[in-house]
């Protein structure tokens, strides 16, 4: 026989002596055990440069489209290892509905799930290109500390935004006509003073059932609302632990 005929109808049986089993959760990781590299840094790299993409633009669209691409990656990988690995081949059919199942059920939802509790990415009304990652479930049976950021609905307004708490029930609060004290200890502020809503000095404890906070920016509230802010205690929806856009201007709160 032909040498080079009966090297194309050698038989790899690499992938029947070493099943997949759980490296199909990592994909190019089968195909790179049976000395398949070529195909292997095909779908690890799509699959990183896809999953890196989603992290980038997460919440956006081309965040979910970068998000699917990677699982569709992801399944093809799996879908080709299953393939390599079963006979008779009637069998193979029935891999794609089965990777692609499984993979949704117990890896993407619950991480979606799980990313939408502790990481929503909400846009503030006014200013849709101020974008911040959200923890819904920070203050389920607890309240913001102060210095946290949070993220709230402002009851005077129709719309949402983040704002840092600056007062929580109990303390007392002073405006000596210069500066805001609390608990008689200066208050550093984020924006430029402007108190026209304020006496010239007042002193007060904050209710409660209300915080004291301090948009990030003063032209979310109205000119006579002030800097600070009592709010009560149930508009907070949620941490917001990060800003996420604009891109340049990311950082942790």
């Amino acid at each position: 026989m032909d040498p080079d005929l009966k090297a194309r109808l050698r038989f790899d049986l690499r992938p029947f002596s070493m099943p997949p089993g759980l490296r199909v959760l990592v994909p190019g990781w089968p195909q790179a055990r049976w000395g398949q590299g070529e195909r292997s840094l095909v779908f690890l790299g799509s699959f990183l440069a896809s999953s890196a993409s989603a992290f980038w633009a997460w919440g956006t669209w081309v965040g979910w489209v970068a998000l699917s691409f990677a699982f569709f990656t992801h399944v093809a990988s799996a879908v080709d290892a299953v393939t390599q690995s079963v006979f008779p081949r009637r069998w193979r059919l029935a891999a794609i509905p089965l990777a692609a199942g499984t993979l949704a059920l117990f890896l993407y939802a619950p991480s979606v799930f799980l990313l939408s509790q502790v990481a929503w990415l909400e846009f503030e009304t006014d200013e849709p290109g101020r974008g911040y990652l959200v923890d819904f479930r920070a203050y389920r049976g607890a309240v913001p500390r102060q210095g946290e950021w949070i993220w709230m609905h402002f009851p005077a307004l129709t719309e949402d935004g983040a704002a840092e708490v600056v007062a929580v029930p109990g303390q007392k609060v002073e405006w000596t006509g210069r500066t805001w004290k609390i608990d008689g200890r200066d208050l550093p502020l984020h924006g430029t003073l402007r108190q026209a809503a304020w006496p010239q000095t007042c002193q007060f404890v904050v209710p409660e059932d209300q915080i004291l906070v301090e948009p990030e920016y003063s032209d979310v509230l109205e000119p006579p609302a002030g800097l600070l802010v009592l709010v009560p205690s149930e508009s907070v929806m949620g941490r917001a632990w990060a800003r996420y856009y604009p891109v340049w201007d990311r950082r942790l709160l």
